[in-house]
Order: C-alpha cells, then sequence, then structure tokens
C-alpha cells in the first residue's frame, strides 16, 4: 500500500508498477521499496497506484533469472518484449 501525503489515505500497488521492473509479475520483476520512500505515481481507479517511480532494480536477482523463459518480460517503459502481448498490445 502507498500512503498518500497529509490525507493519509491508502491506496494499492503492485511492486512490479514500479518503472524499471523486468516483468509483469511481483515474483520475477527484481524491484524492491523501502517503507517509507518517497514515490511518484498515477492513480488509475480500477488498478491503484500505476506507473511508480522510486524502486530499486535487484540486479543480482534477475543476473540469475533473465535467462529463463519468463513471461511478460518488458522493457525500462514497461511495454512487454515477451508473452502474448510482446511489442505492445494492438
Amino acid at each position: 500500500m502507498i500512503r498518500v501525503g497529509a490525507t493519509g489515505e491508502s491506496i494499492p500497488f503492485y511492486i512490479c508498477n514500479l518503472l524499471g521492473a523486468k516483468t509483469w509479475f511481483n515474483e520475477t520483476c527484481c524491484m524492491t521499496i523501502e517503507q517509507g520512500a518517497p514515490v511518484e505515481f498515477e492513480f488509475h481507479e480500477a488498478l491503484g497506484a500505476v506507473k511508480i517511480s522510486g524502486g530499486t532494480l535487484d540486479l543480482e536477482h534477475w543476473n540469475r533469472i533473465k535467462g529463463q523463459d519468463l513471461a511478460f518480460t518488458c522493457d525500462s517503459d514497461g511495454n512487454a518484449t515477451s508473452g502474448l502481448f510482446k511489442g505492445g498490445a494492438k
């Protein structure tokens, strides 16, 4: 959850929505975020917080798994480079 400014409202988010994530799945996105760290995000009514900046890439984890046939790997903009939506959804 992300706690928003002065209101203290909590908004759900998925760690795979951090900019720089390597896949669309929390287990393989290789990103972390420290509790209390400031983040910037866009809010989507149905999805919660999306396109979040402020995370850290776990490069050691990514180097361990990147040779595997992972579904939905993505580029630095979050666009799919493998899987069903390779090259972006049409």
